[in-house]
């Protein structure tokens, strides 16, 4: 059986997941199906252990992102980063910096980053992070078409450089998705409003979406549930019991992704 019929029928067999970013804690992980992790978290060690157990292991990358305390920031010139209205776009939030996805610089950069998780450390896929930026609605549309084309080709490279690994992307739910879906092996939609009123309609459109897509193109779909949001919102009971009926999988994880993992 070629390995990436292997990976991709492990991917479409799975019962279960967990998303963890903190440090350690393969044996727990080891409890799963697969794994989403934070390399910079998990000694070689860990990562092997993890794969003797037959957990899939897919190792966390931002595409869109860049802190300031990251090494590649102080090599990053104006024409790396994306420019909105004459000033470099953040996420305040986390205080990071957008960059253009055009940029060759950066592309080199992502290529590094893939090629060390997948050959060095042996990874079994990439996890996609950040992408869904390109959905904020300050973007002007002549940035959002011509940054989301620079994504398509990222896809593209990626999946003839390493056809052999999974590449599961987060969020981009409103457009994203309808064009990377041909170059992805799954979607994960990360703390889903599906219990606000006021995001009824929005829902149903993209589960909707969701199932098309994961019948076309034979997309896995994962459900993420962050402890400090779900507190307020309570969507996971509603969640089991829509990933039951559609075989999403499904995660609920302790406080920002760090404190612990839930056993499946």
């Amino acid at each position: 059986m070629a390995l990436s019929s292997f990976r991709k029928d492990r991917l479409n067999m799975a019962k279960n997941y967990a998303l963890y970013y903190g440090y350690g804690e393969a044996e727990m992980l080891s409890r799963f199906d697969l794994a989403v992790i934070e390399p910079k978290g998990m000694k070689l060690e860990e990562i092997d252990y993890l794969k003797e157990r037959k957990t899939l292991v897919l190792s966390y990358l931002s595409l869109m992102e860049v802190h300031p305390h990251e090494p590649i920031f102080k090599n990053l010139t104006e024409d790396d980063f994306l420019i909105v209205d004459y000033e470099p776009a953040m996420n305040a939030a986390y205080g990071t910096y957008l960059v253009n996805l055009r940029s060759k610089k950066w592309i080199t950069h992502l290529m590094s980053e893939v090629k060390y998780r997948l050959q060095f450390l042996g990874t079994d896929g990439i996890f996609m992070d950040t992408i869904g930026d390109l959905e904020l609605p300050y973007l002007p549309p002549a940035v959002k078409k011509e940054q989301m084309e620079a994504y398509v080709n990222i896809l593209y490279i990626f999946k003839t450089m390493y056809p052999n690994h999974l590449f599961l992307q987060n969020n981009g739910l409103e457009s994203i998705v309808l064009e990377s879906a041909p170059w992805i092996d799954g979607i994960l939609w990360e703390n889903p409003p599906l219990t606000l009123k006021s995001s009824e309609e929005w829902v149903n459109v993209i589960i909707t979406r969701l199932d098309e897509l994961q019948h076309q193109f034979n997309l896995r779909i994962f459900l993420l549930f962050e402890e400090s949001v779900e507190k307020e919102r309570k969507s996971f009971p509603l969640a089991k019991k829509i990933a039951g009926e559609k075989n999403y999988l499904l995660y609920s994880a302790p406080n920002h992704y760090v404190d612990g993992i839930s056993l499946p």
